[in-house]
């Protein structure tokens, strides 16, 4: 059978990009409430299972996107060359949405149509809720994005390993309370679907762990200009400071922290985007004064051996991040779903395989996951890590809220 490999994807990536994979799927079966195929086989041959995915691969996350879309892809390629799934290749359907919500809803509509088996993977905030304006009145799977589950994404179809930025902080902020002492805590929040939540967890979370909240400072993805709010947190000095946003804006603030000498008295406290490369090796003066949740062991660690050798066998070689890998991860947890649903291929076969996953440990990347009719949030557990010389160093474990 041939196999067909992938081109190079970069930030300047052709809007449409077949990642991998051979033969087509044909549409079957008649059309759905949002207009997709309705079949619930629809998507599949004899020979191949069509996925769909949205991602920025252009605009202003697409520098920490796309080692997503390469992650995902290495494994899918190991797979594929040692003959697939069930005798099927996995065939991925990408489309760039460059972060905005209406390209990612023209681009759901369009995978629909292929059609697309399921949606997988993706990232970022915005995509999701489109794509579920599509696929979750035909109950079309959305597998693993690298996003956490939030009320406007959220399903019967939707599955994630990553929990929510509000879920990752409601654990980060009560162990570094616990670990460094209390005390006080400002958070910076980018503007995102979910940022209200994330801020009342924020909170709640320093409140219920003797803290004192001091408040948020809300700002935009690609802030232009870090230094008033610098100035701001210079004369506050918190203890803590916790910051939500993308890796190019956390590395501007670290950087304008850094030039004023306005580090909190403790911990700079970030979520899982911020565990990429770039970003690490742009503060290496931290000094182990950043604290990061993270779903993956960090690169390097020797757990990450199995994924980074796929990534060394593709062409181009992929960089090892904690983007890359948890894209690893998720295509690890894919492949076994589809393997434990067996040849007979249907969607509901792939909600009732997923829900049935109990403490599953399906990759050496992570914990176990679990997901059940009522949770479909996998992880419940995640590292803690801090950077030390342009490397991730491993501290800890903290436990998440099942129910985010």
């Amino acid at each position: 059978m041939k196999h067909t490999y992938a081109a190079s994807l970069t930030a300047a990536a052709l809007a449409v990009a077949t990642l991998t994979g051979c033969g087509a799927a044909s549409s079957s079966g008649s059309a759905g409430p949002s207009g997709s195929t309705g079949s619930s086989s629809a998507g599949v041959t004899d020979d191949a299972i069509t996925l769909g995915a949205s991602y920025p691969l252009t605009g202003v996350v697409s520098a920490s996107c796309v080692p997503i879309v390469r992650g995902a892809q290495a494994w899918i390629d190991k797979v594929n060359a040692e003959g697939g799934v069930n005798g099927r290749q996995i065939k991925i359907e990408a489309l760039d949405d460059a972060y905005q919500a209406p390209k990612a809803l023209s681009n759901a509509r369009e995978l629909a149509q292929k059609p697309a088996f399921a949606f997988f993977n993706g990232c970022g905030s915005i995509a999701p809720t489109s794509i579920q304006q599509v696929a979750k009145p035909d109950n079309i799977p959305f597998l693993l994005p690298a996003v956490g589950r939030t009320a406007s994404n959220e399903g019967p179809n939707f599955f994630t390993m990553m929990p929510s930025y509000a879920a990752q902080l409601s654990g980060l902020v009560p162990w570094a309370l616990k670990n460094g002492g209390t005390g006080s805590v400002l958070l910076v929040n980018t503007k995102l679907p979910d940022s209200a939540a994330t801020a009342t967890a924020v909170e709640n979370a320093v409140k219920d762990s003797g803290g004192t909240f001091l408040g948020t400072e809300t700002v935009s993805v690609g802030e232009p200009d870090f230094g008033p709010l610098v100035l701001k947190l210079k004369q506050q000095r918190p203890d803590y400071l916790v910051f939500n946003g993308t890796p190019d804006d956390g590395t501007k603030l670290f950087t304008t922290i850094s030039a004023q000498d306005a580090f909190p008295a403790k911990k700079i406290l970030m979520t899982a985007p911020l565990a990429y490369a770039d970003f690490i090796s742009k503060t290496t003066n931290a000094d182990e004064r950043l604290v990061i949740s993270l779903p993956t062991v960090p690169w390097g660690d020797p757990a990450a051996k199995e994924c980074e050798d796929a990534f060394n066998a593709a062409s181009p070689k992929v960089q090892s991040t904690g983007f890359s890998l948890f894209a690893c991860a998720s295509a690890q947890l894919l492949v076994q779903t589809l393997k434990d649903t067996g040849k007979d291929l249907t969607r509901e076969g792939v909600i009732k395989t997923l829900e049935g996953y109990k403490d599953k440990q399906f990759s050496q990347l992570l914990a176990p996951v679990t997901f059940s009719s009522t949770q479909h949030t996998g992880l419940q557990k995640m590292y803690v890590v801090t950077n030390q010389g342009g490397a991730l160093k491993t501290l800890d474990t903290f436990p998440l809220n099942s129910g985010n």
